[in-house]
């Protein structure tokens, strides 16, 4: 899953002080080489629909 987040009113401990929002992931216990090679072909695929 993956969702918008905004971090910066609910820091408590220490300032966000980057502007917009960040993407979390929640991905469980895949194997890390898996969700590189997911996320390289999600990113480039939105790059593509940037253009």
């Amino acid at each position: 899953m993956a969702m918008l987040a905004n971090p910066k009113p609910v820091r408590s401990v220490t300032q966000w002080d980057i502007d917009g929002h960040l993407v979390r992931l929640h991905i469980g216990l895949e194997d890390p080489y898996d969700l590189i090679a997911d996320l390289e072909v999600g990113f480039a695929h939105f790059n593509r629909l940037r253009r």
